[in-house]
């Protein structure tokens, strides 16, 4: 019905219907403009989210102890490690040499492991802000060329406002993979004092 209308107000000549054409046509037109004007809008909001998506994925890699970690035991690398360990672990003496026995004590090269969920084994907040979290992960089923599967356990504190020196990787500990905890033996560990 609408069709036939507008089809009608075209063929009519007085100024009166030019008129209502016009005004036709000018609701088109902004009809069309707010449907442009929106998406636009709706792009923009997208791109934000994604931005802010990006951003956050960003971060979780940047804070990936774990991949981190693990990556640096793959390709042998020593400093990755030192960087992220805490200030009071990075001014003992010798510690660079430790963290080389600590990738040494696999048998042979990393080839699989499996990421663990983060479990956050305590967390102090005072007055709403979080004044210590202590962060651990162990990583079952580290395997390694020759078949040998290890246990990792990576502790991290990202919040110490008691002890700032204790501020990032504080632990690392290589245990053998076994059925029971006590049938597990310690192969080697870097610790930090609180």
């Amino acid at each position: 019905m609408t069709k036939t209308i507008l089809y009608g107000y075209i063929g009519m000549s007085s100024g009166n219907n030019k008129r209502k054409i016009k005004a036709i046509g000018a609701i088109i037109m902004f009809s069309f403009l707010a449907i442009m004007m929106s998406s636009c809008g709706a792009s923009k909001y997208y791109n934000m989210a994604k931005d802010k998506i990006n951003e956050y994925r960003k971060k979780r890699h940047e804070n990936d102890i774990q991949g981190i970690v693990m990556n640096a035991i793959m390709e042998n690398d020593v400093e990755v490690i030192y960087q992220k360990l805490c200030p009071q672990l990075k001014e003992r003496p010798g510690i660079r040499k430790q963290i080389s026995e600590f990738i040494g004590s696999f048998d042979s090269d990393v080839v699989k492991w499996h990421r663990s969920s983060k479990d956050v084994i305590s967390r102090s907040v005072e007055d709403g802000e979080t004044i210590a979290e202590y962060d651990g992960w162990t990583l079952d089923n580290v395997e390694t060329k020759k078949g040998t599967k290890y246990m990792l356990v990576i502790c991290v504190y990202s919040v110490n406002k008691s002890n700032p020196d204790m501020e990032g990787i504080f632990a690392l500990g290589l245990h053998t993979e076994a059925g029971s905890s006590s049938e597990q033996k310690t192969l080697y560990s870097i610790i930090g004092s609180d």
